[in-house]
Formats: structure tokens, sequence, C-alpha cells
């Protein structure tokens, strides 16, 4: 459990808030705030590629306007044990373990 509006109660505007969950039974979902999924193996323009960073904050931008400021946005989640194509090697056994995997 998170309790994610003590957060905002010395807040003065908007806040971000990463968080980053690894979980033995898998996808972890919020009780009180609508998950969002933000749009995923569209097809972009090849100019996009040298601003992408500009382009994806945008996109974000677009997104939590859409959603009145009131989701959590899912940006990434995939399963550790396989993937197709990966974006990066799946960590090992030691990183597992340095972020308190138990398990």
């Amino acid at each position: 459990m998170l309790p994610i509006r003590l957060g905002t109660v010395n807040a003065e505007g908007a806040q971000e808030l990463f968080i980053y969950l690894l979980t033995k039974q898998g996808r972890v979902k919020t009780t009180n705030y609508r998950t969002v999924r933000l749009p995923e193996a569209q097809e972009l323009p090849l100019y996009v590629k040298d601003r992408f960073g500009e382009f994806y904050r945008d996109l974000f931008t677009q997104q939590v306007k859409r959603e009145s400021e009131r989701g959590v946005f899912l940006e990434y989640g995939w399963d550790m044990n396989w993937c197709d194509p990966c974006a990066a090697n799946p960590l090992s056994t030691e990183e597992l373990r340095s972020l308190g995997v138990f398990w």
C-alpha cells in the first residue's frame, strides 16, 4: 500500500511519482485511480527520432490532460522471465537481490 495523497499535502502544484515494482505474482494495479496505458507500438515519422525526448514529453503531457490529471500512467511493464524483443537484458539474480527481491 502506498499513500499517494499524503505526498500532496505539502505540494505547491502538480507532482510526479515514479514507482518501479518487482513482484512475484505479476502486474500491480491501483485501486483508487484508473490505470492508463500510454500509447505503444505506434508507427512514428523518422524525423521524430532526433527529437524523441520532446515528442515523448508532449505525448505524456497530452495524456495527463486527457485524463484530467486523475490517473496512474503505465509506461512499461513486462515479465522478467521472457520478452521478445527485450528493451534490455533481464536483471541478474544479484541485481534483483540488490533491489530487495528475496523470493
